[in-house]
Formats: structure tokens, C-alpha cells, sequence
């Protein structure tokens, strides 16, 4: 395994230690999200299956990992075929476009499969334990192996689209994707709502109805007749995907040269001679990063996604409060006494909650790396190392602050909190932001990606990215644990007031360790 060169320019070799702790890290990941996926497919096919509804059970997973493959591959299919900067390289090789095309969709193919072994491995492990049909296993196999092939032709098509419209458009053309991005996820939201909704909706009604349950969900029995192998189903299926699956190979195929080389109108642009305003090194620095992020689409949806999941909680928070704290009895809600204790039990946990958000939150950890080969215009500038890296930090504590504001503010008024309360709220939830946006630089400045075909490899693929990720998500359920263990022995505010301190600490912590180790670190690259 090769990563990066060394000083002399020689290909530097990871070490053994490294390759097993990135092994490690990663099928820890696997696992964690395979048993998530077996502890709600046991439990669901324990009652479906019991009662003959395997078609049921098989549909609502398709169902679940069809749209998971799809919306985590739409936009990564455009940044994949249409905006690698090796392009103009391999087409001025003697080499097919169509091969070209193939080698860029392959790789989006194998890491839709893993997403799909995943999700599918449990349901058809939890189907067989249940007592399943043989039949079942083999469908549900057929299913695994077929499913990804045809979501991800459906995204290279949608990608191409997209990346059409992006091109034709000269202004707002980042508004444009940023907006078709946000619809296919506010599509994904609403579905997987319904998904849950349908669900409780089965499980509560199965014993009394299930004659009705499964005429109510006939479609989703229909596509769960597929990996039970009925002939209809199973038919349409395999014919509606393979015209799926050709149909996108030969339009993107006929049209890939045109789409790379389809770029909008150059619109030209009159000069007015203005007075040129003196800015200090640090905000010439972030604004920048700020130009950089905001410039990409792919880097505002990836990286800056949890924070619209905090803003968007926080506000379901505030106006849907007493809904939120109420546990199935309407009366309790009427009682100021009961409605004051709950709050002071839940309180830190949904503070904790809008943390996971934010831990969710990837900015700052490619800020470096998506410097790339143009890192040595940044080293010869006249600019202290930690100068720059703390304004790799900007656009992720900037933002995260301005939405830990919001966010803190609506919690407060749905959970009722005094004024003291409100302003321990809202310094807790950007205390944790700067923290994240400090940690994000440090890793990625010690596992940096200089090299990279497309901006996805580095803001979605790294090693930094994962690392940072999984860093987040520790301090995240450090703080949840914390809020579950501590809430029943003390106030909300001296919780707070405990947390905030802790991750001030923390700030300060990693803010030395940028302008010590990090930045000598930073030199040597």
C-alpha cells in the first residue's frame, strides 16, 4: 500500500500497524451498522413472518436499501464520471471513452454494494434464523446481487442530468445543484418517514387484521414478491432493470465526451476600476475557505449536513415541543408538574441530540487536503503555519456557531427554558462546533490526501474524513451517555453548565496543539 511520496520522491509505504488499524476501523463500522440493521429486521420478521408476510418483510427492506443506494450514489455518479481531473490525461490516450465511462461507474458500483451487503445480509440472515423458505434465501441473494446494479444506473442517469442543467446554467448553477440535492433528500426524509409510519402502522394492527395490513400495503407485498421469486414479480423486475441498466450505459455512453466538454457560456465580464481593500492575512485566508466551500456542491451537502439537521430538529423542537415530551398520555401533558419534570429528564438528551448533529458535520476535516497540488502556493506565502490552519477552521466554526445560535434558541423556547438556561444552551452547542472544527483540522492535517482524481475522493472517501467522523461521533455518545447517567441527580443548567465547561476545555486543548505539533506538522509536509 502507497501513500502519497516522501521528500525525495519516493513512494512512501504505509506501515503494517496502520493497514490493521484502518482494517480494524473500518469493519468496525461495518459491524456497527450490520447489527443496527439485524436488531430492527429480527425483531420486524419475528411478527411479519409468523404471520405469512414475508413479502411484506422483503419489500419494506428492498424498499429501505434501494432508496439508501440511490441518494448516497445521485451526485456522487456526477462528481465521479463528469468532474475528475484526469480527464483531459486518459482522453488523450488511445483509450475507449466508453472504457473510460465503465472504470468511473465501477467505482461507484462497489461502494453501492457495500452499502447494500449491509443492509441486505442482515434481513436475509434474520429471514433464514426465523425459519424461511429456501426459495426466500436464494431471492433475497438474487436481490442483493441485482439491486445496486440498477439504482446505480438510475443515478449515473439523474447525475447526468443534473450535470447537464449545471452546465448549461452560468449564474447560480451551485444554487441550482444545491437545491436539486436538498428536493432528492427532502424525497429521502419524506419516504423513509413513511417507511416508519407504515411500519408501526403493521406492527401494531398485525394481530388484530392481517388480512387487511396486507391489502392496505399490496404494492409493497408486490415488491417483496421479488426475492421470493413469484413469476410476476420477479419477471418485471429483472426486465424493467436490465432496460434500466442498458438504456443508461448506451445515452451516457454516446454522450459522455459531449457532457464532459458541455460548459456554460463564458459571460463576459466589464472591469470598474475600484479602490483594492487591505485585508490581514487571517481573513484573506477565510474568506478564501469560504469561497471554496460554498463554490462546491458536493462539499456543502457532504460536509455541512449536519448542521441543517440540527437547525431543522432544533425548529421541530420548539414547535412541536409538548408533542415531543408527551409518552402516549394526553392527560400528562395537562399537569405543569409533570410537563416540568419531563422536560428536566429529556432535556439533556435532546441537547445531546443536536451534538450527534453536529458531529455530523465534516467541513474542516478536507479543508487541507482539497489544497491538493496547489499546497505549495500556501506554504510560500508569508504566513504563519497556524495562521493558516486555523483558517481551515473558519467556514466550520462560523457556520456551526451561527447555527448552534439558532438551534439553541429554539430548543429553548420548545423545552421552556429561564434565560439562563437559553444562554447555557446556545454556548454548549457552539463550544462543541468549535470543537469539532478544531479536531477536524488536526486529523486531517496527520492524514492528509494531496492526491485525488475528484473533489468526492477527498470530502467523502479519505481516510481524514472517516477518522474525523468517528472521532465526532465518540465525543457525541460521550455527552449522550453523560446526559442519560448524570440527568436524574442534577439540574438541567448545572448539566449544561458542566458540558460547556467540558468542551471549552477540550477547544482550548486542540487550539494549542494546532499552534504547537500540528503546525511543525503542517512545515513538514
Amino acid at each position: 500500500a502507497i501513500s502519497g511520496k516522501s521528500k525525495n520522491g519516493e513512494a512512501a509505504r504505509v506501515s503494517k500497524k496502520k493497514l490493521v488499524l484502518f482494517a480494524f476501523l473500518y469493519a468496525f463500522l461495518a459491524l456497527t451498522f450490520f447489527a443496527l440493521i439485524f436488531a430492527t429486521s429480527f425483531p420486524l420478521g419475528n411478527v411479519l413472518i409468523a404471520n405469512g408476510g414475508e413479502n411484506l418483510y422483503f419489500g419494506l427492506f428492498m424498499i429501505l436499501s434501494f432508496t439508501a443506494v440511490f441518494i448516497l450514489s445521485v451526485f456522487e455518479t456526477k462528481s465521479e464520471l463528469f468532474e475528475c481531473k484526469d480527464n483531459d490525461l486518459l482522453f488523450s490516450m488511445p483509450i475507449k471513452p466508453r472504457d473510460i465511462m465503465f472504470s468511473r461507474i465501477f467505482a461507484v458500483l462497489f461502494y453501492n454494494y457495500l452499502i447494500e451487503l449491509v443492509i441486505m445480509i442482515p434481513v436475509i440472515i434474520s429471514y433464514a434464523v426465523l425459519g424461511g423458505e429456501p426459495i426466500g434465501i436464494v431471492g433475497g441473494i438474487y436481490v442483493l446481487m441485482t439491486l445496486p446494479a440498477i439504482a446505480t444506473a438510475l443515478s449515473v442517469g439523474v447525475g447526468y442530468l443534473v450535470h447537464i442543467i449545471s452546465a448549461k446554467v452560468s449564474r447560480f448553477r451551485n444554487v441550482i445543484v444545491i437545491i436539486l440535492s436538498m428536493g432528492f433528500l427532502a424525497l429521502y426524509m419524506f419516504g423513509y418517514t413513511a417507511l416508519m409510519e407504515n411500519l408501526e402502522g403493521i406492527i401494531s394492527d398485525i394481530d388484530a387484521n392481517f388480512e387487511k395490513i396486507a391489502e392496505t400495503y399490496s404494492a409493497v407485498g408486490a415488491i417483496g414478491g421479488i426475492a421470493l421469486m413469484h413469476p410476476t414479480a420477479l419477471a418485471i423486475y429483472t426486465v424493467l432493470g436490465a432496460v434500466i441498466i442498458i438504456a443508461a450505459i448506451e445515452v451516457i455512453s454516446k454522450n459522455y465526451i459531449k457532457a464532459i466538454t458541455n460548459t456554460a457560456k463564458t459571460v463576459v465580464v466589464a472591469y470598474k476600476e475600484k479602490k483594492l481593500s487591505k485585508k490581514n492575512s487571517f481573513r484573506a485566508l477565510c474568506g478564501k475557505e469560504f469561497a471554496r466551500f460554498l463554490s462546491s456542491p458536493i462539499y456543502i451537502m457532504n460536509g455541512g449536513l449536519g448542521l441543517i439537521f440540527e437547525i431543522v430538529l432544533a425548529f421541530v423542537i420548539a414547535f412541536g415541543g409538548a408533542s415531543i415530551l408527551e409518552f402516549g398520555s394526553a392527560s400528562m401533558i395537562d399537569d405543569p408538574a409533570v410537563i416540568e419534570s419531563i422536560t428536566a429528564l429529556l432535556s439533556p438528551i435532546v441537547i445531546a441530540g443536536l451534538v450527534f448533529c453536529q458531529a455530523m458535520t465534516m467541513i474542516s476535516s478536507s479543508a487541507l487536503s482539497l489544497e491538493g497540488n496547489n499546497l505549495w502556493i500556501l506554504k510560500s506565502m508569508p504566513v504563519k503555519s497556524e495562521t493558516v490552519l486555523l483558517s481551515k477552521c473558519a467556514p466550520h466554526a462560523i457556520l456551526g456557531v451561527c447555527a448552534s445560535v439558532i438551534s439553541g434558541i429554539a430548543v429553548s423556547f420548545g423545552l421552556q427554558f429561564k434565560f439562563f438556561e437559553a444562554i447555557l444552551c446556545v454556548l454548549l452547542l457552539s463550544a462543541s462546533s468549535l470543537a469539532f472544527a478544531l479536531l477536524g483540522v488536526i486529523i486531517n492535517t496527520l492524514v492528509p490526501k494531496f492526491e485525488f482524481t475528484n473533489e468526492a475522493e477527498v470530502i467523502k472517501q479519505s481516510m481524514a474524513t472517516f477518522l474525523d467522523m468517528l472521532a465526532n461521533m465518540i465525543l457525541a455518545a460521550l455527552l449522550f451517555v453523560a446526559a442519560i447517567i448524570l440527568t436524574p441527580i442534577m439540574k438541567v443548567s448545572l448539566f449544561m453548565l458542566l458540558a460547556t465547561c467540558a468542551f471549552l476545555i477540550f477547544d482550548f486543548l486542540m487550539y494549542y496543539i494546532i499552534v504547537g505539533p500540528i503546525s511543525k506538522k503542517y512545515d513538514a509536509l
